[in-house]
């Protein structure tokens, strides 16, 4: 006996052309695309880290500029501070008046205890003063010598604006007067 087999199962129509095509490329595509892939991925990590060493750099040098700005602007304070004061002593000489003769004068007031804590004057000679007398017998003196500078007509029209006595003992008085105007000149 032999044996013969029957093949029940109907052959099916064979493979388009197309998919056994597809079954031979695809993987290829797959793999070439998995290798782009990891390439692109590689340069894109290298180019961020490229980057942010960039970035690093750039922030130090950030910092760097910070701190030399934060130093010069005290320079800057100090220049304009400087400006200021060239502005107004400008304004000053060209007011046409010279007040340089009248600084020895308002330090010959300055005797044994009397200190003067601010001295103005105006360009028409109108002198205001405020001063420390650290007694009375200071303050008497000085009055004494007010009172001679009036009689010489080197000040005029003195006023007393008050005394008051603070808590050191010390008396503290404000007045005006009327310089001459040779001092001015």
């Amino acid at each position: 006996m032999v044996k013969h087999s029957v093949n029940l199962i109907l052959a099916g129509p064979g493979e388009p052309p197309y998919i056994h095509s597809l079954k031979t490329f695809l993987p290829i595509i797959a793999l070439v695309s998995l290798v782009v892939f990891v390439l692109v991925f590689i340069i894109s990590v290298v180019f961020v880290d490229s980057n942010t060493k960039q970035l690093n750099l750039l922030k130090n040098e950030v910092e760097t500029l910070e701190k030399k700005i934060s130093e010069q602007k005290n320079v800057e304070g100090i220049y304009t501070l400087t400006v200021m004061r060239l502005s107004v002593l400008a304004q000053i000489f060209s007011s046409g008046k010279n007040f340089s003769k009248f600084i020895p004068e308002i330090d010959s007031l300055q005797g044994k205890g009397i200190t003067i804590d601010s001295a103005t004057i105006d360009k028409q000679g109108s002198v205001s003063l405020s001063l420390l007398a650290s007694s009375s017998a200071a303050l008497d003196d000085f009055v004494t010598l007010l009172l001679e500078k009036d009689r010489e007509k080197t000040y005029t029209n003195i006023a007393a604006g008050g005394t008051v006595r603070e808590k050191k003992g010390d008396y503290k008085l404000s007045l005006t007067f009327k310089t001459n105007q040779a001092f001015l000149q």
